[in-house]
């Protein structure tokens, strides 16, 4: 079973992302990030880490595209394309501040 974890960010650099990528990468088998046009550096964090994590693919909006709220089908349409590029037997689709309770119990 190949499980993807799938998420949007904007601006959660010193949020929760560091945490909860690291907490999806124990239990997930891959984990598409898309940034929607941060101006934090979350973009650069992910880019610059994503070389050292070869299960994460970071995909960047194009932040004239307009904001999340405004495009939020169009944006989670593209998050699940990017996802489904990836050829998963499930998918999962969480936000940076959402953790799982036991991720083994995920993967049965």
């Amino acid at each position: 079973m190949k499980l993807v974890a799938g998420l949007i960010v904007k601006n959660e650099r010193t949020r929760y992302l560091p945490e909860c990528i690291g907490h999806l990468l124990a239990f997930v088998d891959q984990i598409v990030v898309v940034d929607d046009g941060s101006t934090d550096g979350t973009g650069e964090w992910l880019d610059d880490n994503a070389k050292g994590w070869e299960r994460i693919r970071v995909h960047h909006l194009d932040p004239e595209d307009g904001f999340f709220a405004g495009h939020e089908g169009r944006k989670r349409q593209q998050l699940l394309i990017h996802t489904l590029n990836e050829a998963p037997d499930w998918v999962l689709n969480i936000d940076a501040d959402e953790f799982v309770t036991d991720g083994g119990l995920v993967r049965g």
